[in-house]
């Protein structure tokens, strides 16, 4: 059996781990005052027939968050819906074993920021980490199991010209 090289980002977990060291934010930050700001972006890509079914579907989002916080604070998230990230960052590109049998949201795909404590995501469900300063990724994700609750009808009007 062979090894495997971690990666730069496991890398870096790994020291963080073992020396408590935080290599994305400085000590000493300081703001008049606190603020943080979310942005969740999501682009639903479909592929429909002419008659309008749906032949495949799936979401890409992001999560971007910008910090503006004094010291080095500690921020937990949850989820609102039942979230089954059974595949997380470790699945291979084009692994699609993530199934939806609990009627909550199915992640195929989910990769986050050096700064989440990945630990705390797989006992907890939350996502818990020390916020870069100033704007970043937190997390992208990508589902293929989308539920289209609006009725889409294809329409390309086009003339014909005599020539």
């Amino acid at each position: 059996a062979g090894t495997k090289s971690a990666t730069k980002e496991e890398t870096a977990q790994i020291t963080n781990q073992v020396t408590g060291q935080i290599g994305w934010r400085r000590e000493g930050i300081k703001y008049r005052r606190n603020e943080l700001f979310l942005d969740i972006m999501e682009s639903v890509n479909l592929l429909m027939s002419p008659q309008g079914q749906v032949l495949s579907a799936h979401v890409a989002g992001r999560v971007i968050m910008k910090s503006y916080l004094s010291g080095m604070p500690e921020c937990k998230f949850g989820f609102n819906d039942k979230v089954s990230l059974e595949n997380k960052q470790r699945a291979p590109a084009g692994d699609d074993s993530a199934v939806n049998t609990s009627g909550g949201i199915a992640i195929d795909d989910c990769q986050f920021h050096q700064c989440v404590k990945l630990g705390r995501f797989d006992t907890e469900h939350t996502i818990s980490f020390v916020p870069p300063d100033g704007e970043f990724e937190l997390m992208r994700y990508r589902t293929t199991k989308v539920s289209i609750r609006v009725k889409i009808s294809p329409y390309c009007p086009f003339v014909m010209k005599r020539t």
